[in-house]
């Protein structure tokens, strides 16, 4: 099984106490993890200050990405928000239906897993109860393409297409 993670700096592993864009030890990390924990071949596609993918260049590199990938996770929006206003989070929202839309054209909906990180890091990690609905930004994107987001069980909030 290989798994894409394309995200931002919580993808990447980023260590805010470094001054030159450091990581975290890959022991430390999530991606890593991850493939500790499965036994996957996992990419970690994170970088510094990437936002939601929106321009034809950005779409098209994660298409490519993503063609090898038996999953994809998405990671990203928080950079988005640091906009700041006028930029909302239902800007953020649009953006993602838009991303997932150009991905959905090429992969199918139980392919794609966004993913959240979790309010106060990994050791603050709470399950989400089981039917608990996606937000109400969240629960409409990708359904022009075949998707419909529902929350994932078992995976600490994790949604899927």
């Amino acid at each position: 099984m290989t798994l894409l993670c394309y995200g931002d700096s919580n993808t990447y592993g980023f260590d805010p106490r470094s001054y030159f864009g450091g990581r975290y030890p890959a022991e430390v990390r999530w991606t890593h993890r991850l493939a500790q924990a499965t036994g996957w071949t996992v990419h970690n596609a994170g970088e510094n200050g990437r936002e939601i993918p929106r321009r034809a260049w950005e779409l098209q590199d994660l298409l490519r990405r993503a063609a090898d990938a038996d999953l994809v996770t998405l990671m990203l929006g928080g950079n988005d928000l640091l906009q700041g206003s006028p930029f909302a989070a239902e800007d953020a929202a649009a953006r993602m239906d838009a991303c997932l839309t150009a991905l959905l054209t090429q992969r199918a909906p139980s392919t794609v897993l966004l993913v959240s990180p979790p309010p106060g890091g990994l050791d603050q990690c709470r399950p989400v109860p089981p039917g608990c609905p996606p937000g109400p930004l969240l629960s409409g994107l990708g359904s022009e393409a075949g998707g419909g987001l529902r929350r994932c069980r078992g995976l600490g909030g994790g949604a899927a297409l």
